[in-house]
C-alpha cells in the first residue's frame, strides 16, 4: 500500500522472516517514507525541474 503525504510518499510493507509459517503468512509489517520523491524523477514528471 502507498500514501501521498504532501511531497512524502509512504510505502506500507508486508513480508515474513523465517519464523513465520509460509511465505504467505506475514509477520512483519514495515512503513517506508521517501521524502521528495517527486524529485527522484526524471523530466518531465518532476514538476520541480525548470528544465
Amino acid at each position: 500500500s502507498l500514501l501521498i503525504v504532501d511531497e512524502d510518499m509512504l510505502v506500507l510493507s508486508r513480508s515474513g522472516d523465517l519464523d513465520a509459517k509460509s511465505r504467505h503468512d506475514t509477520n512483519l509489517i514495515t512503513l517506508h517514507r521517501i521524502p521528495n520523491f517527486r524529485r527522484l524523477a526524471p523530466p518531465p514528471f518532476n514538476p520541480t525541474d525548470k528544465r
